[in-house]
């Protein structure tokens, strides 16, 4: 039975994205030691949100909505 391009392309993404999450997890298991653990969990949410940041950035929309969080955060670090 032949295969339809579609139903390649779907094999073919979820072989990657399952590769992708099974590398990725393996690398987190191994390297987590290296956080200290006075970090705590407020450093690795930094990092998701950084991580799903980068990509917005890249056009100009996202660039400026991320500046001005960012003011806007250091301007209100102090208020109640």
């Amino acid at each position: 039975m032949p295969v339809s391009h579609k139903e390649a392309f779907f094999y073919g993404m979820s072989v990657c994205n399952w590769g992708t999450w099974q590398v990725s997890s393996m690398a987190g298991i191994l390297l987590a030691r290296q956080i200290p653990d006075n970090w705590g969990l407020t450093f690795v949410g930094t990092l998701a949100l950084i991580g799903m940041l980068l990509p917005l950035m890249l056009a100009l929309p996202g660039a400026l909505t991320v500046a001005t969080a960012s003011a806007v955060a250091v301007a209100a670090h102090s208020l109640p």
